[in-house]
């Protein structure tokens, strides 16, 4: 079971607010920037989990709806969501399979085709729900993930991916495919 939701004031980040759920197998994080801030329309998640999905969009879902409760939802438009490594595979498991299907992705070269790398990894992750939990989760608090986009991603051959990272079966291990990126995902009240 996890533990009670935490709330603590950063003042070494600006005054930010960290709402943090953590139990033994998973911590869900949610920083919120003070409304007077430049960034105060800026949320950073970050998820450590080895957690079922759903259990991960329930603590992920607990966190967000306190952090709606405290902030006007119409105020946070865009989230920006952090993964890497292993403990977060399950994202990067989705991004590989979204681009080995994808159009805008060659994975012989290991380069987009027709867009820049950044432009097409967002792409690939608003239309392959690669954050489905979390699009849903902040759905049901009456926001709506209108587009994403992406910087620092990493592309690696299949054969080369860290952290025990598999592409499905029969993908030869010299394609190259993009498995970690810093993604942002904008958001807009429902209507």
């Amino acid at each position: 079971m996890p533990a009670a939701l935490t709330v603590t004031l950063r003042p070494s980040h600006g005054e930010s607010l960290v709402y943090e759920l953590e139990d033994d197998a998973c911590r869900f994080a949610v920083e919120t920037s003070p409304p007077q801030s430049v960034n105060h329309n800026v949320v950073i998640c970050d998820s450590d989990c080895d957690l079922s999905q759903p259990r991960q969009a329930a603590i992920a879902d607990a966190v967000l709806e306190r952090v709606l409760r405290d902030r006007e939802a119409s105020s946070l438009r865009t989230w920006l969501v952090r993964w890497a490594g292993p403990m977060r595979a399950h994202h990067s498991k989705r991004l590989i399979e979204v681009a080995l299907r994808s159009s805008h992705w060659d994975s012989s070269t290991g380069r987009p085709r027709g867009m820049r790398l950044n432009e097409a990894v967002a792409e690939m992750v608003h239309e392959g729900n690669v954050f489905a939990e979390l699009r849903d989760a902040l759905h049901r608090r009456g926001l709506l993930v209108e587009g994403a986009s992406a910087e620092s991603v990493d592309v690696a051959k299949v054969g080369d991916l860290p952290g025990g990272l598999q592409a499905p079966p029969q993908t030869p291990a010299t394609a190259r495919v993009p498995f970690q990126a810093m993604i942002w995902l904008l958001t807009m009240p429902t209507p």
